[in-house]
């Protein structure tokens, strides 16, 4: 009788890697207990992307149980530690309503700082920081000192040699960039770091910090840059942007929610300001994502004729606005993707159906147009719409259905070799005229 076991190895592990879920391996763990072979197989992935809770106020909860318990493992059977290729760290909870305000336990950051050293086959580390609005869990928080983070960054580059994404995310606590870059600037050019993406710098640090930033350009291993909640300055900004030796991907997001929570940003970013940074890795960046700015003054200062190397472009709408006056700039010599995005990332503010009308389609048109006159590469114009289910301002009488201005738009242009793509009805046309009724 042929059963599961008589399949060799290179078709069983597959099977068996299917069952255990990227951050619940947990759940998968009975499987090590069937049978040696099963548990020779599971025990790796089990081990491969851990993710662990450190904060000491949920004291009680499964989350740090689970935290505790893993620290004691690998910390007791050593051969675990090589399995690990993805660690996430969150200091703070989700789980607010287990939270006891008498509990004053400090964050968990021994745990974390030991894992950091142990688990050095680690590609990819995630640190998240959360503090809620809530005073009792603030001071909580502030129990696990700026020092606990500085020994957690400065561990990372020492003992994670095979370390490719760093993904820290600090949200109502302030991210110290300078700490940062003191614990990162011992990593040099032959380091395996790729990916650097940052969410919530705040607006500490000072000029002469950026004046020793600046003294490092070029050095960093780093080649792509995600940026998010930046309130820094834009010297700041433009020390970061050319550390690296080679920038080639650049994603830079500024949610209007920072503003209306009164998190202003120390300089008031615009695309002539981004072009100006930018234009410091114009020989490497092949990938440029600019989603949301404070101020949206339109492309006639974002002249990419320099970028030769850039190939993708994605942009917002509300960055580039409909007027088609100065559309040209956005068209690098070798640009062959441009994305626009119609949505905002913010509560406060949406696209309805009238998102895309007449301007819009007409701006699209002029952008294709421009591409053609001057021979470029642009093979592709990606629109992105996904409107709310209806009108969310006033609307004319003759409106047309988006998606039938969108069709319009990828048949004229089809011929000419640039394909217009576009997100999927949100609604049918029929729906859509019964709505505008």
């Amino acid at each position: 009788m042929t059963t599961i076991l008589s399949l060799p190895d290179e078709l069983l592990a597959p099977i068996l890697h299917a069952s255990v879920p990227r951050y619940s391996a947990h759940r998968a763990a009975p499987l090590a207990l069937v049978c040696r072979r099963f548990n020779r197989i599971i025990t790796p992935l089990l081990y491969r992307n851990l993710q662990i809770e450190c904060n000491g106020a949920c004291g009680p909860h499964e989350y740090i149980r689970r935290t505790k318990a893993l620290h004691r493992t690998v910390r007791s059977n050593q051969s675990l530690r090589q399995h690990c290729q993805s660690l996430v760290i969150t200091f703070g909870s989700n789980f607010s309503t287990d939270l006891d305000g008498k509990d004053t336990a400090p964050n968990l950051a021994y745990i974390a700082i030991d894992l950091v050293k142990w688990l050095y086959n680690t590609e990819e580390l995630y640190i998240g920081l959360t503090s809620f609005h809530d005073d009792t869990w603030y001071e909580t928080f502030k129990t696990s000192t700026p020092s606990d983070l500085s020994v957690l960054y400065s561990q990372a580059p020492k003992s994670l040699t095979r370390l490719k994404l760093l993904n820290i995310r600090q949200e109502n606590v302030p991210m110290h960039l300078p700490t940062l870059f003191r614990s990162l600037e011992c990593l040099d050019s032959g380091a395996c770091l790729r990916i650097l993406d940052l969410t919530g710098v705040s607006q500490i640090g000072t000029e002469q910090d950026w004046k020793r930033m600046k003294a490092k350009a070029g050095t960093a291993p780093f080649t792509e840059l995600r940026l998010r909640h930046f309130t820094q300055s834009a010297t700041a900004l433009e020390a970061l942007v050319m550390w690296p030796v080679r920038l080639e991907a650049f994603h830079f997001s500024m949610p209007m929610s920072d503003y209306y929570d009164g998190d202003y940003a120390l300089t008031r970013y615009d695309l002539g300001i981004m072009k100006t940074i930018l234009s410091h890795q114009k020989a490497s960046l092949s990938h440029v994502n600019i989603h949301e700015l404070l101020t949206q003054s339109g492309v006639q200062d974002f002249n990419l004729s320099e970028f030769h190397q850039l190939y993708t472009l994605c942009l917002s709408r509300d960055l580039t606005g409909i007027g088609t006056s100065h559309v040209a700039n956005l068209l690098a010599p070798n640009l062959r993707t441009f994305r626009w995005d119609m949505a905002l990332e913010d509560q406060h503010d949406c696209r309805g159906l009238e998102g895309f009308a007449e301007p819009q389609e007409e701006w699209i048109r002029a952008l294709a147009k421009s591409s053609m006159g001057r021979k470029t590469s642009l093979k592709q114009i990606h629109i992105d719409f996904h409107p709310e289910g209806s009108f969310t301002g006033d609307i004319d009488k003759d409106y047309q259905y988006p998606w039938d201005r969108m069709d319009r738009l990828a048949e004229d242009f089809k011929s000419h070799g640039i394909n217009v793509v576009y997100s999927p009805p949100k609604i049918t046309k029929e729906q859509f005229l019964r709505t505008k009724e």
